[in-house]
């Protein structure tokens, strides 16, 4: 299990009478958890601190007996604390109709896994970027996310607290994953809603990043400076130990066209998604005349691409492949490794997969696959498209 250091604080604000956050830092489980909890009185509190509570006995579990894998644990979390939430509130009428949301990360080796329900985030703070990983499930956002409001409206909409999932409603709920590899130097924040304006500044963020481990307590200050109107908490994640590299596969595919587009959550999905691996030199990737049903991208080094006399190196974020995904085909030269290199697989029904469970990425992939091909049919002087790629 990678090592991590970790701070974290809450605040009651400037305004409420009582503060419904909770938060759970476990360096010894890589587990690390922000709630909000709604109900009134102190119905909301008990809400986010079982949540949390429950989300780590299970990954507590887990860790003992890891039957399951680092992203359907998260999940598995996540509805161990919805269920408890739920159970908890039906057995008490005075805790009936409590809510709250749940974001957490759990971390093993150099991966990471995100699990999220509500309007707590996760942000990934690498190589001079701060990303939102999760999606806000409230209305405002949802109506931005449709395109009926612009996105700079959301935070100051009438709906922009108007929660649209969370944990306790009902015993099951749908929980957003994500699972990602994490590189050298990279920063997890997760925070509560009171927090969320601040983010806005990814450059005050960034400029604190070093300020001996103070990132939690400065965002609180600054929310509390702007007013201080709803409850904050901060955790800060600082994995050790993870691989010098400075750069992920995600990272990598930014340079491939059909998907350079993509937000940084969407490029960590595709990649979840499909498969990283690395290719030797004069490894045969795709052999002519063989059939194939998946793409592949290069992320790092080189691969020869060879019909009849004809023959080009790709280099990263160049693609073979993109027309097999929907249709396989025979494929009309070879493909080898050249040198090494490592590349993305995506298969039709990894694609498919990516359509079904999150529609909006699964958009945004076919868009650019379909400008990349495209351009790709595209005569090019009497160059053969098999040349090119297919």
């Amino acid at each position: 299990m990678t090592k991590a250091t970790s701070n974290g604080r809450t605040d009651v604000g400037r305004v409420r009478g009582n503060n419904e956050d909770s938060l759970l830092l476990l360096d010894e489980l890589g587990f690390y958890a922000v709630a909000d909890g709604v109900g009134g009185r102190a119905a909301g509190e008990v809400a986010s601190r079982l949540a949390v509570d429950s989300a780590a006995e299970f990954i507590r579990a887990w860790r003992a007996n890891p039957e399951l894998s680092l992203v359907e644990a998260a999940q598995g979390a996540v509805e161990a604390a919805c269920r408890a939430v739920y159970q908890r509130a039906e057995s008490s009428p005075r805790l009936r109709g409590m809510l709250s949301t749940l974001t957490l990360v759990v971390i093993d080796e150099d991966s990471a896994a995100m699990a999220h329900v509500g309007d707590s985030r996760l942000y990934l703070v690498r190589d001079g970027r701060v990303d939102q990983l999760s999606t806000d499930h409230t209305l405002a956002a949802e109506f931005a996310r449709r395109g009926l409001i612009d996105r700079g409206e959301v935070e100051s909409h009438t709906f922009a607290h108007t929660l649209t999932r969370t944990v306790g409603e009902q015993p099951l709920v749908v929980v957003d994953t994500l699972e990602f590899e994490l590189v050298h130097g990279d920063v997890l924040v997760l925070t509560t809603d009171g927090v969320n304006p601040v983010m806005r500044e990814p450059q005050w963020v960034l400029a604190r990043l070093d300020q001996g481990g103070r990132l939690a307590d400065q965002l609180i200050e600054a929310a509390n400076a702007a007013g201080g109107r709803d409850n904050s908490s901060v955790v800060v994640v600082r994995p050790r130990g993870v691989k010098l590299s400075a750069r992920s596969a995600a990272d990598y595919l930014r340079a491939a066209e059909p998907f350079s587009r993509l937000s940084t959550a969407g490029m960590l999905s595709l990649v979840s998604a499909g498969q990283v691996r690395k290719v030797a030199n004069d490894e045969v990737v795709f052999e002519e005349g063989g059939r194939v049903d998946r793409m592949v991208v290069v992320l790092e080094g080189k691969l020869g691409w060879t019909v009849g006399e004809s023959s080009r190196r790709l280099g990263p974020g160049e693609c073979m492949g993109i027309s097999a995904l929907f249709q396989p085909a025979t494929c009309p030269g070879t493909l080898i490794g050249h040198g090494k290199a490592q590349i993305l697989v995506l298969d039709g029904r990894q694609l498919g997969r990516i359509i079904r469970r999150r529609p909006r990425l699964g958009s945004a992939v076919m868009r650019g696959l379909s400008v990349t091909l495209a351009e790709l049919v595209q005569t090019r002087g009497d160059e053969p498209l098999s040349a090119r790629g297919f």
